[in-house]
This record gives C-alpha cells, structure tokens and sequence, in this order.
C-alpha cells in the first residue's frame, strides 16, 4: 500500500482491495474515535494490546478487545507503509525529474490497471450509479485547476491537503498521490520529506508533522462516512476518479 500511495494514478485502497483488507481497515479506523481515547485510561486495554502485539488476543467481542484488534492491525499496517513511502520518495522523485515522459506514461498506465478491481466490485450498474458518476465528474474536474501553488504553500493549505489526500488514499479507484498533484501539493511534499530523511533538514519538519495532521483528522473523519458507504452504497462507479486521473497526467 505504501509503494502504491507515493505514486500518483494508483490507490492504496486498491491494493488494499485486492490483498482483502480493506473492509477490516475501514472498520478499524472508525474503531479509533473519542471513546477510544477513553479506554486508553483502562488497564485492561493495555494488558490485551500487550498481548495483541506480542501473542494472541483471545475474541470475547467485547469492544476494548475489537479495539485492541484496530490498533494492532492498524499500527503494523502504518509502519510498513511509512517505510516504503520513506523508501519510494527518492526514487520517484529521481524519475520525475530525470525521465518525466516515461514516468508519466507509467502512471497513466497504472491508472487505467487499478480501475479494473473497484469495477469489478461493483454489483449494481443503474440509473443511481450513473448520477454518481455525473457528479463525481463535475467534481473531478473543477478540482483540476487547483494545481498551483506557491513555493511555500501555508501550513493551513498542508493541513488541508493532508486531510483530503489521505481520504483519496483509502478509496479504491483513486490515488492520494494523484490528488495531491492536482493540487499542487506532490512535489512540495515529496520535498519535504527528502529533506527531514535523507538530508536531516529540520526545516521541512514543520511541514510534514503539519501534514501528518491533516492525515490524521481526515482519515479519522471519514472513515465513519466510508463505513456508512460500503454498508449502504457499494456500488457507486469508479469511472469518474479513474477519467480525473488519466485528465491530470
């Protein structure tokens, strides 16, 4: 997921899709809300994360054990993606810079492999579906003059940008990675990053923790809604995210 999230056109949430996780990692973000906050508080808690971490969890289905279950699942999926997005933003920024056609030309490729899994999931193709498409649509494109920013965007527009990307990366069909290159916000970040990790360049900190923020409230903000969605509304069609994409590469 890691590998996929740092390049623009393809979706964690696909990746996600296809290794069959992604409905346990929905539901164990919006496990991580308020009272979860609370039961931090609770010894009982720490006992099964403990036990959670380095053995076995016993299932009494109770809700501090599906929590427990959450924050596991989700702490070892986050190490292995901050490592390979780590990993990846040197690479892709070396390609973009030294073969930008070619790379291009990957993404877009990548963009039209990664429609296949959510199309596929769709059950239902009707009258509904198509009025989804017609404004997701609209929507796609009128946020494809968002692309420039300045140099040094401000910390509120990170902040946001990190909120909204973050909402894209867990969407099958659309990639983190590509919104944040329409709203011109991939190559300051992928910067950022460079500079805090290879170069031990404090002065991109700010930014990232700024960033890692907006990830934070964004992820958690809508995973209750995504939840709401996959419950209720499965088949809303992929086709507009995936023709947003192949309009911005």
């Amino acid at each position: 997921m890691g590998c996929a999230d740092v390049i623009p056109g393809v979706s964690g949430g696909t990746v996600a899709l296809i290794l069959g996780i992604y409905e346990e990692l929905v539901e164990s973000i919006r496990l991580l809300d308020a009272d979860f906050v609370r039961s931090l508080l609770s010894r009982r808690f720490w006992r099964l994360l403990f036990q959670g971490v380095f053995g076995h969890v016993e299932p009494d289905g109770s809700v501090e054990e599906r929590r427990v279950r959450a924050i596991t699942f989700i702490g070892f999926l986050v190490l292995g993606i901050a490592t390979a997005i780590i990993a990846g933003a040197g690479l892709i920024t070396y390609c973009r810079t030294t073969f930008p056609e070619p790379t291009r030309g990957l993404f877009l490729g990548l963009v039209f492999a990664s429609l296949i899994v959510p199309y596929r999931a769709m059950n239902h193709r009707g009258p509904a579906e198509a009025v989804v498409f017609v404004l997701a649509t609209v929507g796609t494109y009128l946020l494809l003059g968002l692309g420039s920013v300045a140099a040094t965007p401000q910390l509120w527009y990170v902040f946001v940008c990190g909120a909204v990307a973050i909402c894209a990366m867990i969407l099958p069909g659309i990639s983190g990675a590509f919104i944040l290159l329409m709203l011109g916000m991939y190559d300051y970040v992928l910067e950022q990053l460079k500079a805090v990790v290879y170069r031990m360049d404090l002065s991109g900190l700010l930014p990232i923790v700024v960033f890692i923020t907006g990830i934070v409230v964004g992820i958690t903000s809508f995973a209750r809604l995504l939840n709401y969605l996959l419950k209720h509304h499965r088949d809303a069609p992929p086709w507009p995210r995936w023709w947003g994409s192949c309009w911005a590469l």
